[in-house]
């Protein structure tokens, strides 16, 4: 009865993708239609070892052992060890994350941990032993009313079979969106010292794998694994749903 009762409103009230326009009509994703959905990019190799970031590289060398790495890694290597994305931040899964952060439909949640999962190298974190998620500011979290990122980190410490923990790592100070800011040095800045850890005795000679929803420039992440680090992590892993900035 449920689902006639939604093909009768959807058939007088017809949503539309808000991606492209069109007709959404019923089926198992909310606000975004099939053909949208279907043009998000996974992340594939050749990437930077370290970021995750993509090179291009000629194909005769694809099969040549070597240690990629991208211009800012080479520069200034960062706190983590290693940074993976699933997918491009762009067009439907920008929409997506859009909608869920600043929307509040949180009904998006479980298509992008889905993403997620299916298309992130999960079998490069083989050694991570904990699964932290990226915490919002106390303002934030009560603006918002829920961490978007906890979603897709618990899809991932369930996948990997691996402990659980949103209350090691928190956000002791509230700061400006970084989106408010393009230049790399001003995107450090705004979030130094932003980080704190509690329950260190919890984390001590572990392998953390961090999750969060977006990386850009990697300030954020970054400042978060050194607090990670400082209180007794052995390392910090990165894996974020989608990658902004390419």
């Amino acid at each position: 009865m449920n689902g006639w009762i939604e093909s009768l409103i959807t058939f007088l009230f017809p949503a539309r993708c808000r991606c492209c326009g069109d007709e959404l009509g019923v089926w198992r994703i909310k606000y975004i239609c099939p053909d949208c959905w279907a043009k998000i990019q996974p992340i594939r190799e050749p990437v930077c070892h370290i970021c995750g970031y993509p090179i291009s590289l000629d194909p005769a060398l694809r099969s040549i052992p070597m240690e990629l790495l991208c211009r800012d890694c080479i520069q200034a290597r960062p706190p983590f060890t290693k940074a993976r994305s699933a997918v491009l931040y762009q067009d439907a899964v920008e929409t997506a994350i859009r909608l869920l952060k600043f929307e509040g439909k949180q009904v998006m949640a479980h298509p992008l941990a889905q993403l997620l999962i299916e298309h992130a190298p999960l079998d490069e974190f083989d050694d991570a032993q904990m699964v932290i998620p990226m915490p919002l500011s106390k303002r934030r979290l009560a603006e918002r009313g829920f961490n978007q990122v906890e979603p897709l980190a618990r899809a991932v410490a369930e996948r990997m079979g691996l402990e659980y923990k949103d209350d090691v790592l928190f956000k002791s100070r509230d700061t400006p969106p970084q989106s408010r800011f393009q230049e790399r040095e001003k995107r450090k800045q705004n979030v130094m010292g932003a980080f704190q850890v509690k329950n260190r005795s919890s984390i001590s000679g572990l392998n953390l794998l961090l999750v969060d929803d977006v990386l850009t420039t990697g300030a954020t992440v970054s400042e978060a694994a050194k607090a990670l680090l400082e209180a007794g992590a052995a390392s910090v892993y990165v894996l974020t749903l989608a990658r902004a900035g390419i």
